[in-house]
Order: C-alpha cells, then sequence, then structure tokens
C-alpha cells in the first residue's frame, strides 16, 4: 500500500488522505476527504501514475487521473483545501428531487468544480 495525505493550504489541516492498495490489477483507490470515503477500482494504466503521484504528493496529478480522487484540490489554485474553506452545496436531479446528484463549491478565492459525482 502506498498513501498520501494533503494539508490545506488557508489552515494546515488535513484536506484528504488517499490510499493505493493491491498490485497494479486489481487495485483499489480508497480516498477519505470532506465530501466522503470513496473506494474505487484503479486500472492497471492508471496504477502506476497513481503510485508516482501519491508518492511525489501531487495532488494535481491526481486530479488530472480522476478529479474524485482529489475533491480537496483546485486546480486553478493549484492547492488544497479542508471541507472548512470550501463552499459547498448539494446538487439534486431534477426528474428525482430527493436523488443527490453531485456536490458543487467554491474554494476560498471562488473558483467552482464539481466535488464529487
Amino acid at each position: 500500500m502506498i498513501e498520501a495525505t494533503f494539508a490545506c493550504s488557508v489552515c494546515a489541516k488535513q484536506a484528504g488522505a488517499i490510499q493505493l492498495h493491491g498490485p497494479a490489477a486489481p487495485a483499489e483507490v480508497r480516498r477519505e476527504s470532506f465530501t466522503s470515503v470513496l473506494r474505487a477500482p484503479a486500472t492497471a494504466e492508471a496504477f502506476e501514475q497513481l503510485r508516482a503521484a501519491l508518492a511525489a504528493g501531487d495532488a494535481g496529478a491526481i486530479f488530472d487521473l480522476d478529479p474524485e480522487y482529489a475533491p480537496f484540490y483546485c486546480p486553478p489554485c493549484r492547492a488544497s483545501y479542508c471541507g472548512d474553506h470550501w463552499d459547498r452545496w448539494d446538487v439534486f436531479d431534477e426528474d428525482f428531487p430527493d436523488w443527490r446528484d453531485s456536490i458543487r463549491g467554491h474554494c476560498p478565492r471562488g473558483h467552482e468544480r464539481m466535488l464529487e459525482d
């Protein structure tokens, strides 16, 4: 297993933690952040890139592989933020109003993005 944690650029509190389990096939990504805990398979192609990005602590490279791996990361800022510093809201499906479709948010500098689908 390889693991990296990412600190908030504002307060240094933990913004998220990502673990990569197993050999290249089958591998699993486990991400903990203020949005939720995510468990997802990692393709053999993405395994080495993710392993290298985790070893380097490169949240931008992790975000580039899959934005849901790094919901704490803001690409325009090139910075990570904890849940206290994201202004976030739930987006509900228009056809099924009780179904949460995604989580969106603004970083401290006002950049908006989808944090979790």
